[in-house]
């Protein structure tokens, strides 16, 4: 599967379920905080063709986000705080941008398919002409 992927490409397991487990392991065994969708909204960004979101508190961490659950809490630094996650309006443009991209997989060696917020769909078109190596079937 050839896409800008999500939660539900990549793991069988609903997202609240993938999460509660990693918080389990990350927490050493406290249970995961209720949901309480209050504390504002976190923007998805895409980093080697995976929709994913970043923790605000800057741990580091990162979550592949999902299209049918779109919540994030960080497992890492263990913020307990919930927020809802936002995709840009011009989501499919900016997958179909990069997508032109080469990758080896579609999350795991895909380096050049990367998008952040601020960046326009015509900044990444600008990039693919820039770089025609990194761009698949450019000839033709």
């Amino acid at each position: 599967m050839d896409k800008i992927m999500v939660h539900e490409d990549w793991w069988q397991t609903p997202l609240r379920a993938h999460v509660a487990t990693f918080w389990r392991i990350q927490q050493r065994g406290k249970p995961l905080p209720p949901y309480t969708p209050t504390s504002g909204t976190l923007k998805a960004v895409v980093n080697h063709g995976r929709w994913v979101v970043e923790c605000p508190n800057g741990c580091g961490d990162a979550l592949c986000v999902s299209d049918a659950a779109r919540y994030y809490i960080c497992c890492n630094c263990g913020g307990k705080t919930w927020y809802h996650v936002a995709f840009p309006r011009d989501r499919q443009l900016i997958e179909a941008a990069l997508m032109k991209r080469s990758a080896q997989h579609p999350f795991m060696n895909a380096p050049t398919r990367n998008w952040v917020v601020g960046e326009t769909v015509k900044d990444l078109e600008a990039e693919n002409a820039l770089h025609p190596e990194a761009v698949v079937n450019r000839r033709g």
